[in-house]
């Protein structure tokens, strides 16, 4: 029984032909879309009561991803997904998914990797968004991946920094309980996302922060995040890697 499916560049886009796809897939559990999705013509997609997991890669209106067309639409297949991995395969305006802010899915746990193409941008916007328009996420896991830590180029006209009031633009969120975000460098742009995070969501109770092996200040870093980031009521894990190997950081004294 199929229990794992992966589409990718199956629709592109330009194709003299478009294939016809009716995917039928009771005890589906993990499904990765990496493709257009267009469930008018290309795409009859069955019911997946099984589901666990949806991993989907988007872009920003690209030629293989038009408006109409882009992997998103498929949030509105579905009612409840547990897992949801979305992978921006470009910079993303935060308004980019606003196109499908109806009929959208409950999501227990988000996990993003918000890796651009390009470097200089900012992933706040973005991710406050996404926790605005899935209000039922009680779960974010963050991975910064090497694209976002090159040397900050801001782009004052640039639609990663849309709108340009997002760090007063405040979100209260009364479900996100458990955070984790992977590879920090303690850089200026991740400090004022984990400052705004901390600050607008209420009912958090653990976060967990993993440091990048390439750190070197690591502990001037754990203790700026310990005294001047989090709360009482909030259960803040720092981990580091010192000679290689991933430690959980102790404050002397």
């Amino acid at each position: 029984m199929l229990r794992k499916l992966s589409v990718s560049s199956c629709f592109m886009v330009g194709k003299p032909r478009q294939p016809v796809a009716d995917i039928s897939a009771p005890v589906l559990e993990m499904l990765l879309w990496a493709d257009t999705y267009d469930d008018m013509s290309s795409v009859q997609l069955g019911e997946l009561p099984q589901l666990r997991k949806l991993r989907i890669f988007c872009g920003l209106n690209s030629y293989y991803y038009p408006y109409n067309l882009d992997p998103v639409m498929l949030l509105r297949r579905f009612q409840k997904i547990p897992i949801l991995i979305i992978s921006p395969t470009n910079v993303m305006d935060p308004q980019h998914l606003a196109k499908v802010t109806t009929l959208l899915p409950d999501i227990e746990e988000l996990r993003l990797s918000v890796g651009l193409l390009t470097t200089g941008h900012t992933f706040g916007p973005f991710v406050f968004h996404l926790l605005r328009i899935f209000s039922s996420i009680r779960k974010l896991k963050l991975k910064i991946s090497e694209e976002t830590k090159a040397k900050t180029i801001w782009l004052s006209g640039c639609v990663c920094r849309q709108p340009q009031n997002w760090k007063t633009e405040e979100l209260y969120s009364n479900s996100l309980q458990e955070v984790k975000i992977c590879q920090l460098t303690g850089s200026e742009r991740e400090l004022t996302f984990l400052k705004l995070l901390l600050k607008w969501t209420e009912a958090l109770k653990t976060i967990t922060l993993v440091l990048d092996p390439s750190v070197t200040v690591s502990d001037q870093i754990c203790q700026e995040l310990l005294g001047h980031y989090s709360r009482p009521e909030i259960c803040m894990k720092i981990y580091l890697y010192r000679n290689g190997s991933k430690v959980m950081y102790e404050p002397v004294g």
